[in-house]
């Protein structure tokens, strides 16, 4: 029989007395001979009967998302069901609430002209009814434009608006088989459209004031307690990772959730291999290594605590690694309960990851941020899509500091032109004011600001808070209004949420294929670093 008396380790660790971590690295020695005398001080030279390993059985426990909520943490938005039949990024990042919006030329005209051919196919009479609404006055309308489609174009997204409306007047006179083939014509249409262009029946994720996405996620706990809730207090978009999710115990979890999804999983692997790398340190700590490894040129920071412990594990405990698999489904977390580790003697050692007394050496990689509740060590796999289509900007701006005028802006560059479709805005200064001829000076109270240059002025809130609010600087021009949908969502901006270097944002369309083969389409924004201050060149009290 082995052996099963309890196990208990030691570790060996380097210790240095200077700030740079190279020189312990570099073990620097005059006599090469004195190696061989710690090698035998420390007994590498006997056999202590230390097995390898031959086998890992891991077992693990994996419990499923079932709900999500948008907003943010302390919000009263409402949990919803999430079924994995869709990516997480699609439902989160989906802006397309262009129903009451002021949509694109085009995609309003491809909207109406759809039901508009599907009407004329099955009933023709319904085609041309006056109920169908209108294009009244496109946005940002063009001669051509206002003269083609004004009042003579079916408004695809009024229409969208006022559906329930415009099928109970569709729908009287009709019979009964007429009213079906109606209804089917509706249905299909409005599948169609919210697939297209998005009509989305749940609060937004999008933080105004804080430029960001938050949201939550929910899984029941495989042992019986409260429900697992992770937040994500700060989604840029981009893609969901665990390092965007951490794990809360204040906030009201969904009702119902179910607890027959909990799955256990038990794999063994044979002969498990070493980690190795290029340039890794060799096995034993006296042992020379050849020219490949020069560990004392490492630069690593004092200050620099994630390069510090990946140092230390590289140069202690790399030679005790070892790799192996576990294949998981996604859009759940997983924990590892235990890992029978079975070495050349047939000896089986039992590892519980967490058990910081029965194994110190055990660490927790991947895991979410807890907030005082016990058992935080999860492996957090976020239901995130491994690879996606990003189309070209449908609409940019950037949110900029200009200190000599003392105000924020929001700079318009990207965004729908004349027909609808993205274009450059280009952001022209205003021209001068001529000169008198009499060669007299004029005054003039203050300069106009650039053109798609919108003011964010600095206001106080309740408690203090310093908030960059939309307003208007005085001038004799006529004041600019928002063309992008990212400009006119924003009435108010966090101080701290625009630093020196400004921010960018960004909406264009996505598309992915999810693991069941499935096609998503959405709209959605991103937010990344700006370029810098900007000068709006604006001037007061000025003479000419």
């Amino acid at each position: 029989m082995p052996d099963q008396q309890p196990h208990s380790w030691t570790r060996v660790r380097p210790r240095r007395t200077t700030i740079d971590p190279g020189v312990g690295l570099a073990a620097e020695v005059a006599d090469p001979l004195w190696f061989l005398c710690r090698q035998l001080q420390m007994a590498e030279f006997t056999g202590d009967g230390g097995g390898t390993p031959t086998s890992l059985t891991i077992s693990a426990t994996w419990t499923p998302f079932t709900h999500w909520r948008p907003g943010a943490r302390k919000s009263t938005t409402r949990w919803l069901p999430y079924d994995r039949d869709r990516p997480l990024e699609a439902l989160v990042e989906d802006d397309r609430m262009t129903v009451g919006e002021a949509p694109p030329l085009l995609a309003t005209v491809e909207a109406g002209q759809r039901l508009v051919r599907r009407l004329r196919a099955a009933l023709p009479a319904l085609a041309s009814h006056e109920a169908l609404p209108r294009v009244v006055e496109p946005a940002r309308p063009s001669a051509v434009a206002t003269q083609v489609h004004a009042r003579r174009t079916v408004d695809g997204f009024r229409l969208r608006a006022h559906l329930a409306t415009v099928r109970q007047t569709l729908e009287s006179g009709l019979g009964t088989g007429d009213k079906t083939t109606l209804g089917a014509v509706l249905d299909e249409w409005i599948e169609w459209f919210d697939r297209r262009f998005g009509n989305p029946t749940h609060d937004s994720s999008w933080i105004q004031n804080r430029l960001e996405h938050q949201f939550l996620l929910a899984a029941p706990d495989p042992d019986g307690g409260d429900p697992l809730v992770f937040s994500a207090p700060e989604y840029l978009g981009g893609g969901i990772d665990w390092s965007d999710l951490e794990l809360v115990d204040d906030v009201e979890p969904p009702q119902g959730m179910p607890a027959d999804r909990v799955r256990t999983f038990e794999q063994t692997h044979k002969y498990p291999q070493p980690l190795r790398w290029r340039g890794m340190p060799v096995d034993r700590f006296w042992q020379l290594e050849d020219g490949s490894v020069d560990l004392g040129e490492l630069t690593v920071d004092p200050a620099d605590l994630p390069g510090l412990l990946a140092l230390d594990m590289a140069a202690t405990g790399s030679t005790d690694w070892f790799l192996s698999e576990l294949p998981l489904p996604a859009a759940g977390v997983a924990r590892i309960d235990k890992i029978v580790v079975t070495d050349t003697f047939g000896r089986p050692t039992t590892v519980t990851p967490g058990d910081a007394e029965a194994s110190p050496d055990i660490g927790l990689l991947f895991a979410p941020v807890g907030s005082g509740r016990a058992g935080a060590g999860w492996l957090v796999m976020a239901p995130r899509l491994g690879a996606r289509v990003d189309g070209p900007e449908r609409e940019e701006i950037m949110l900029v500091r200009d200190e000599l005028a003392n105000l924020g802006w929001i700079i318009e560059r990207t965004g729908p032109t004349e027909d609808g479709e993205p274009g450059e805005l280009r952001s022209r200064p205003r021209p001068d004011q001529e000169p008198s001829p009499d060669g007299s000076l004029a005054y003039q109270l203050g300069t106009a600001a650039p053109e798609h240059w919108l003011p964010l002025l600095p206001v106080r809130r309740g408690g203090g808070r310093l908030e960059l609010a939309r307003g208007t600087v005085w001038s004799e021009a006529e004041q600019a209004l928002p063309t992008t949908m990212l400009a006119r969502h924003i009435d108010s901006v966090l101080d701290e949420e625009v630093p020196r270097e400004g921010k960018r944002l960004l909406r264009s369309w996505q598309y992915a294929r999810w693991f069941d083969g499935s096609r998503h389409l959405w709209s959605g924004r991103t937010v990344e670093a700006g370029r810098g201050e900007a000068n709006s060149a604006l001037r007061f009290d000025d003479t000419h």
